[in-house]
Order: structure tokens, then C-alpha cells, then sequence
């Protein structure tokens, strides 16, 4: 069950303490956390498997473990652009739970990956069973969309 996996980084904490250790989750308390931790799996990765394929409905939010990820999106030319790698605690496919819009990249296993899998439809059937929780949810969403974007702002501003 979900509420036995570790984050390598942090060997101490349960399921539940690791979703509440990712930006997208932190504000939930600790009954909602086990709620969304409840839907929750591990799942294992090669080096080069994908996670997600750019174009493709997104079915899932996944919290890196152990390994490492690359982004990456294939441009107008058709070249694949790497736009980052990421490690464990960071989290990919967010979108996934609140839209069914296309991927906007590709997510590939850089290394072995082994990531905390939160599927969608699961989420969406937790989220209209739980109506409170689906409040709470949507709260942590905006706060971490807004944080991204004023950190993208910022950015953007700076290389002017």
C-alpha cells in the first residue's frame, strides 16, 4: 500500500508524509493526505522509459522517488529540445489531475526511476467523493500554479 513507500532522500517518512512533502500537496492536512495517498502506487522505470509522450492525454501525476527525469519537447522542426532533469521529490504530470489536455512534453527516465504514481481517474473518483477534500486540493493547486508563475515571471524579467 501506498502508505509504506520512502522517499530514498527521506527513509523515515511514510506515503503519506511524502506526498506532504511535495509543493503540490503540502497544505493538505494529514486526513486528506491519506486520502490521496490511498489511490496512490509505485511504479518502476528503465533508463529511457517513458513516463509521459509529449501530444498524449496525460494519465497521472507522478512523484519521483529515486532516479532522475528528463523533460523534453519536440519542436516546430521536429527536434526534441531538453528543457530540464529532474530528481527525487519532484513531482510531474500535475496537469494530468485537473485537465485532459495534451501533454506538453516528454517525460523519459534518465536513469532507473522508481516514482509514487497517482492516476487520474482514481483522483477524479476520490475528488467527487470527497467533496472537502477536492476543495482543499484545488486551494494547494492554485497556491502552487501561482508560486510557478510568479517564478516565471521573474525569470523572464531578469533576462530583459
Amino acid at each position: 500500500m501506498a502508505e509504506d513507500v520512502a522517499l530514498e532522500l527521506f527513509p523515515e517518512l511514510d506515503g503519506v508524509e511524502l506526498i506532504q512533502k511535495v509543493d503540490l500537496f503540502r497544505g493538505l492536512g494529514y486526513e486528506d493526505t491519506l486520502l490521496v495517498s490511498s489511490i496512490a502506487r509505485v511504479e518502476r522505470f528503465a533508463a529511457g522509459a517513458p513516463l509521459i509522450e509529449q501530444a498524449s492525454i496525460g494519465a497521472a501525476l507522478y512523484i519521483v522517488r529515486a532516479g532522475e527525469v528528463t523533460i523534453s519537447r519536440v519542436n516546430s522542426r521536429g527536434d526534441e529540445e531538453p528543457l530540464t532533469r529532474l530528481g527525487p521529490g519532484s513531482l510531474v504530470g500535475e496537469m494530468a489531475l485537473i485537465e485532459s489536455d495534451l501533454a506538453s512534453a516528454n517525460v523519459r527516465a534518465a536513469t532507473d526511476v522508481e516514482a509514487l504514481v497517482i492516476p487520474r481517474e482514481a483522483f477524479e473518483r476520490l475528488l467527487d467523493e470527497h467533496r472537502n477534500l477536492a476543495l482543499n486540493v484545488y486551494k494547494a493547486f492554485c497556491r502552487s500554479l501561482s508560486e510557478r508563475l510568479r517564478n516565471t515571471t521573474i525569470k523572464l524579467s531578469e533576462k530583459r
